[in-house]
């Protein structure tokens, strides 16, 4: 019997690093779909009773109870106990959807910034988090609103990330591209509103990232004003620069505005979030070693990002990243207690995965080892 012909080296290598990559991807989501089997809680019973009955006014938004009715996929509750498991865990699958969603968004928005091996160890990292492992089957608006926030960063972070070219028709094309990429991104921050209204972090990036840009170049523009005089103030480049994110940051606030006020069934103030019980991080001995990682990613973000932005004075995507993770602790910094965490996830995931890569070079060099970058597979 006659073997087949084998692959080509580069053909073998790129389809065992894509299939080690989306092992790491569905790890979080696997891990989580352990407890979709578990009981019915009695919150999940309650919400989705809520987003049945139509003439209620409860704690979610309308897209939110609409979201917890298709995910059910029934008409009423039933009264049988094992027919309201059945329907939970059918929730729940949908949830897991989200979940994994969330996780490729991940991937993707810390291997645009930072390489796929960042991007790898973020995925891994996001796994052991107890809103992910823990609670990440759990039927909450938490779970579609991570997962449009999440989508909202990736597709700004491509309108950051904006490639040079060369020719009038591929800069045309390339900018159509990034226009719909920021449409697509305001749209995705105004779902992730609509669905939980406490996540108005989400619409922080744009402004954020306008305020960080506009400090670095009224500085530059100060030093060439010194220069030359008034007369060679830089206004088209300092408006080529902000134009994008000034329209951004007015754009986003007012499609989530419209959109809450469509979606609100009842005062702002009943749309609170979900309560859980769990942390940011894991309890114990287990959740020190990831707490130093978390203080060490800070810190490196902070030193990488700054200098970076020091030398080129451009929007990019690693800022855009940074300045999305400010925005989301930065709102949860004053969250009361017992709050569900799970959009807290992803920016936490990104700064772990920051703190491992540190903790690597830093252990490279302990060991004598050449200090550049590790590069990604």
């Amino acid at each position: 019997m006659s073997r087949g012909a084998p692959l080509p080296r580069g053909v073998a290598s790129r389809l065992g690093v894509a299939c080690a990559t989306l092992l790491v991807v569905l790890l979080p989501t696997v891990l989580a779909a352990r407890h979709a089997a578990d009981p019915a809680r009695g919150d999940e019973l309650a919400r989705i009773a809520r987003a049945l009955a139509p003439d209620d006014v409860g704690l979610e938004t309308g897209v939110a109870r609409g979201y917890l009715a298709a995910a059910a996929g029934t008409d009423a509750l039933p009264a049988a106990d094992a027919d309201r498991q059945a329907v939970v865990v059918r929730a729940r699958v949908r949830q897991l959807a989200c979940l994994l969603l969330t996780t490729a968004c991940v991937y993707a928005a810390v291997a645009m910034a930072r390489g796929r091996l960042q991007a790898l160890l973020a995925c891994l990292l996001f796994a052991a988090l107890p809103s992910v492992q823990g609670a990440g089957a759990w039927l909450r608006p938490e779970g579609p609103a991570a997962a449009a926030a999440a989508m909202a960063t990736v597709l700004l972070l491509q309108v950051a990330h904006q490639p040079r070219t060369a020719t009038w028709l591929t800069r045309r094309s390339q900018g159509v591209l990034l226009a719909a990429s920021a449409l697509c991104g305001v749209a995705a921050q105004a779902l992730a509103v609509a669905l939980l209204p406490t996540l108005g972090a989400a619409l922080l990036l744009p402004g954020g990232l306008l305020a960080v840009l506009a400090v670095q170049l009224a500085l530059r523009a100060r030093r060439i004003v010194r220069r030359g005089g008034w007369l060679r103030w830089p206004v088209r480049a300092i408006n080529r620069r902000l134009l994008p994110w000034t329209a951004l940051s007015f754009l986003a606030p007012a499609v989530a505005l419209w959109g809450l006020s469509h979606t609100l069934r009842g005062p702002a103030e009943a749309a609170l979030p979900s309560a859980s019980d769990l942390g940011l991080l894991p309890a114990g001995v287990a959740g020190w070693p990831l707490a130093g990682l978390l203080a060490l990613g800070v810190a490196a973000m902070v030193v990488h990002v700054g200098a970076t932005f020091r030398r080129s004075g451009r929007a990019s995507a690693e800022l855009a990243l940074a300045v999305a993770c400010a925005a989301t602790f930065a709102s949860y910094l004053r969250a009361p207690s017992g709050v569900d965490l799970l959009p807290m996830a992803l920016p936490t995931a990104v700064l772990l995965a920051e703190g491992a890569q540190a903790a690597l070079l830093l252990g490279r060099r302990a060991l004598g080892a050449s200090p550049r970058a590790v590069t990604s597979p």
